[in-house]
C-alpha cells in the first residue's frame, strides 16, 4: 500500500514539474514576442543625440532615493521617425520618452523584470527634439550593492540610418 501512493506521489511531481516548464516556457514566448524581430515601413531620416548619450552622475548615495538622468535627441532628418521599442539593461533601472508635444512612451524596463515593455510606437516628427528620462534606483539590488554602476538604455527605431539609439549612464553608489 505504501509503494502505492509513493508511485502516486512521485507522478504527481513529474506532472507538477512539466506543467511548470509548458507554463513557463509560454511566458518566454510571449516576452519574446514582444521584442520586435520585424520593422515595416523603415524610413531614411535619422534620430541623433543632441548632446551626450552618456552620463556620468557620480557618487550617487545608496539611500538617497531614485535618481533621474535625461538625454535629449532629436529627428535631423525630412521624415517622421517611430520609436517601436526599448529596453533597459538592468531592473534598477527604469525609462521613459516625453516628446516636445508632453506625450510620454510607455514605462521602459529590463525584459523579464518589473513587467512586459510594450510596444512604443511613438513618432518623432522632423527636427522634433525628444527626450529620455532614465530613473536609477539605487538601493534595488539591496543595500550591500555599492560601487561603480553603468547602466544602457535602448530604443529601437524605424529609421534605416539609426535603428538603434543607445543611452548610457555611469555612477558609484556610495553609503
Amino acid at each position: 500500500m505504501k509503494q502505492k501512493y509513493i508511485w502516486i506521489l512521485i507522478v504527481v511531481i513529474i506532472g507538477l514539474l512539466v506543467l511548470l516548464k509548458i507554463s513557463s516556457g509560454s511566458a518566454d514566448k510571449e516576452q519574446l514576442a514582444v521584442a520586435p524581430t520585424f520593422v515595416a515601413n523603415k524610413v531614411e531620416s535619422s534620430l541623433v543625440n543632441s548632446a551626450s548619450d552618456t552620463n556620468e552622475l557620480g557618487d550617487i548615495p545608496i539611500g538617497g532615493g531614485f535618481v533621474d538622468t535625461e538625454f535629449r535627441f532629436k529627428n535631423a532628418g525630412s521624415e517622421p521617425v517611430a520609436i517601436v521599442y526599448g529596453e533597459t539593461s538592468c531592473m534598477c533601472t527604469k525609462a521613459v520618452v516625453k516628446r516636445s508635444n508632453g506625450e510620454m512612451s510607455p514605462r521602459i524596463v529590463m525584459p523579464g523584470h518589473g513587467g512586459v515593455n510594450e510596444r512604443m510606437n511613438m513618432t518623432i516628427e522632423p527636427g522634433e527634439e525628444a527626450m529620455l528620462v532614465a530613473t536609477f534606483d539605487p538601493l534595488a539590488h539591496g543595500p550591500s550593492a555599492l560601487g561603480p554602476i553603468r547602466r544602457e538604455i535602448v530604443l529601437q527605431t524605424n529609421s534605416k540610418n539609426t535603428p538603434e539609439l543607445r543611452f548610457l549612464f555611469n555612477g558609484n553608489v556610495i553609503k
